[in-house]
Formats: C-alpha cells, sequence, structure tokens
C-alpha cells in the first residue's frame, strides 16, 4: 500500500496469487522481457494496474508472455498496459478478469503486441474500454463491454478480432476502427461477429454501435444484433 511501485520484474518468472495492491503511485506489477501468472489478485487505486513490456535487452529483442485469471483492476489510470518496441513480443491472455472504473480498461501498444481477452468484464471506465495503437492486436471472446466512456477504439493500422461480446451503455463509438495512415503495411483481418449491442438506455449511451473508417482491408461484420435480434450494421 502506498508505494511508488509494486512488482518490478526484469526477466524472470513471476507467479503471484491472492495478493492486494493498494494506492501504488505507478504500476502495481511491472514486467519486463518476464513470463508471469497472475492470479485472484485485487489492484485498485494505482496509476497502472499491470504493466507488459517488452524490447532490446543487449541487442537482443526479448518477450514478455502473461497469463491473468480472475484478478480485479479497479479505479487506476490505466487497468492493464502492454507495450512492445524495437523487435520485442508481448503476448497477454486474461479470463474472468473485471476491469472497473478505470481511466482505460487496457491499452495496446507495438507491432508484437498481442491480448487476448476471454469472458472478461470492461465497465465504467472513463475514457474508454480499450484503445489498440497501431500494429497491435486485440483479441475479445465472450467479454462485457458496459457504460465506458468509448468502448473498443482501433486505431488504423491494428486489428482485432472481437466476437459473442456484450455492448451496453457505452457513451462513445462501442467499437471504432479508425482509418489507416497512408503507407501503413496491412493488418490482419479484423472480424466483429456475433455481439450483442444493447438498446438505448439514456441520452446518448448505447446509441452508437460500429464504425467503420477508411481501411484498405475491410473487416468482417457480420451477425451483430440487438437484444431483440433486430440485425446491427457497421
Amino acid at each position: 500500500r502506498n508505494c511508488h511501485a509494486g512488482i518490478l520484474a526484469s526477466e524472470c518468472r513471476l507467479q503471484a496469487a491472492g495478493n492486494q495492491f493498494q494506492s501504488i503511485k505507478f504500476g502495481a506489477v511491472q514486467l519486463f522481457n518476464s513470463h508471469a501468472e497472475l492470479e485472484g489478485n485485487v489492484l485498485a487505486d494505482c496509476g497502472v494496474g499491470v504493466s507488459l513490456r517488452a524490447g532490446l535487452r543487449d541487442r537482443i529483442a526479448g518477450a514478455t508472455e502473461c497469463r491473468l485469471r480472475t484478478n480485479v483492476i479497479r479505479k487506476c489510470e490505466i487497468g492493464l498496459k502492454v507495450c512492445s518496441a524495437q523487435g520485442g513480443r508481448v503476448q497477454c491472455g486474461a479470463s474472468e478478469d473485471s476491469f472497473t472504473e478505470n481511466g482505460d480498461g487496457l491499452v495496446v501498444q507495438g507491432p508484437g503486441a498481442r491480448v487476448r481477452l476471454e469472458r472478461c468484464q470492461i465497465c465504467r471506465c472513463q475514457r474508454g474500454g480499450a484503445h489498440v495503437a497501431k500494429d497491435a492486436r486485440l483479441e475479445l471472446d465472450s467479454c462485457e463491454l458496459l457504460d465506458n466512456g468509448r468502448g473498443v477504439v482501433m486505431a488504423g493500422g491494428s486489428s482485432a478480432d472481437v466476437q459473442r461480446c456484450c455492448f451496453e451503455g457505452n457513451t462513445g463509438w462501442a467499437i471504432r476502427l479508425e482509418s489507416e495512415p497512408a503507407l501503413a503495411a496491412s493488418p490482419q483481418v479484423t472480424c466483429i461477429t456475433g455481439n450483442v449491442f444493447g438498446s438505448q438506455l439514456r441520452g446518448n449511451a448505447g446509441r452508437k454501435r460500429i464504425r467503420v473508417d477508411a481501411r484498405d482491408v475491410l473487416p468482417v461484420v457480420m451477425d451483430n444484433v440487438e437484444p431483440e435480434g433486430e440485425a446491427v450494421e457497421a
């Protein structure tokens, strides 16, 4: 509690289960070129809940792999931040984790950054549920994104696979695919399939569903519906 940093791990293996991190100024758990399993932890009121990075060390590109399960990350500036640089690779898998009342639920950056969430809940995050920067990839399966500022924002050149998720009460676009920058390399195909978009509850909340800006590689958008079964188009 009330520290500048919680766990700092570099080039090692880490297992952390059942811990509580409270009011950590910078990052509760910070990993660089490491392998980790985090289960059943509570991370609250921190700068960043979990920070995963990979990059060069002694001129060799490193890698970080992390498995999250049943963690609660709430009231942080950023819940989960994943960043790859200088040829590094970061892979993160999460299941049944909760990202609640953060500034951003998760931020994914860098060409070697890959994040997959299954059965997770991202709710009441002020700026947005997930932001994916150029060249990064996000996969969401059977997740709930509720009452966020925005749902999922995909920068040009990024890619995603969003399926069987529920979006409801988000003020901005539930899913927005921004246009690709000039001369950008073609990313993997983005798929948005089989999702449910809740009805508009108040004001603009829940009104904006899917927006696709100009992209060279067209996304696959199909079988998305409202709770009553009416189709939702991009």
